[in-house]
């Protein structure tokens, strides 16, 4: 199965609350298929984690304070869709998944959540 969000100037952003195993396991099947990984990442960062994941060509990495994430989340979602980047939603929760359903969604933009599984990581949720 294709990612969401692969090809050039394509975007996914990637909603980290809990877990990065999964999340970092996806994101270089995207990249390695042409696409890009913004990782929002809920909270701070340790420079080992940050430095483990930022190297990848095409997957960036934007820590935020907690307070900051759902806004910060709407308003990257709301620039990439209005630049026509936004192609898919990765979220790693069932709530998250419905909150931002209520932001995109449609033909264009795929939300998922991912969690463990076989190969590094599973999709589900409309994936």
């Amino acid at each position: 199965m294709r990612s969401p969000g692969t090809g050039p100037g394509t975007i996914v952003l990637s909603l980290v609350e809990r877990g990065w195993q999964a999340a970092r396991e996806y994101s270089l099947d995207v990249q390695r298929e042409g696409g890009g990984v913004v990782h929002l990442v809920k909270g701070a960062l340790s420079p080992a984690v940050h430095a483990m994941i930022a190297p990848q060509p095409r997957v960036r990495v934007v820590s935020v304070r907690r307070a900051l994430f759902w806004p910060l989340a709407w308003a990257w979602c709301a620039g990439l869709l209005a630049a026509a980047r936004l192609r898919g939603v990765l979220v790693d929760n069932e709530r998250s998944l419905r909150r931002v359903r209520r932001w995109v969604g449609g033909p264009r933009v795929r939300l998922v959540r991912v969690g463990p599984g076989g190969r590094g990581y599973e999709l589900a949720g409309g994936s």
